[in-house]
């Protein structure tokens, strides 16, 4: 049976984000949702403490886990990766990181980053003076060539969604179509 975690953004425990993906994902896969300490916008600057989040989500996990992150909590995937986690599937979801970000060779078999250009969320964000928040979420992945990344732009889903469309994709008709496509190649990799 696949384990998928979840990983949520700032100000949140994912109720309203991951957490609603999960819970859709279907039979066939065990789902956790990873719990950390709240952050806000000025508490996420500190890279000690996204490595520290990072590690505690790598302890908590085993090679060819798969993950589903939102905004911050792609930035804690990225420092699990680093601290050695081998994850199979990740799934990030207007990731607030930098766009030409490095992901370690061994981090995962497969990365999936689902931008939205109307997200003002990530926009913001990456205005940061000497902040890790990046436009990834927003322009897309602009790293090295690296075959595992998948590279998917969204298009703005309405007015309907708020101002800043940071979680467009958990809303609405999109939440199960993204669910429909984390479980789909999910089952096509399997556990590893």
């Amino acid at each position: 049976m696949s384990r998928v975690i979840g990983v949520n953004g700032i100000r949140t425990d994912g109720g309203g984000s991951t957490d609603r993906l999960l819970q859709r994902l279907g039979s066939g896969m065990t789902v956790f949702d990873f719990n950390y300490d709240r952050v806000n916008v000025l508490t996420a600057r500190s890279r000690r403490r996204q490595r520290r989040i990072g590690r505690q989500l790598y302890d908590l996990t085993r090679a060819g886990d798969h993950v589903v992150a939102h905004s911050y909590g792609a930035l804690v995937v990225l420092r699990a990766m680093e601290a050695g986690a081998q994850f199979g599937a990740v799934f990030l979801f207007g990731p607030a990181m930098g766009q030409r970000e490095y992901f370690p060779a061994k981090g995962a078999r497969q990365i999936h980053i689902i931008s939205n250009p109307a997200d003002r969320a990530i926009g913001l964000g990456a205005l940061l003076y000497r902040h890790d928040f990046g436009r990834m979420g927003r322009d897309g992945y602009q790293g090295p060539p690296d075959d595992r990344v998948v590279d998917f732009r969204t298009r703005d889903e309405g007015a309907d969604h708020g101002p800043l469309h940071h979680s467009d994709y958990f809303l609405g008709a999109s939440l199960n179509g993204w669910a429909q496509y984390v479980a789909r190649h999910i089952r096509i990799m399997g556990d590893g």
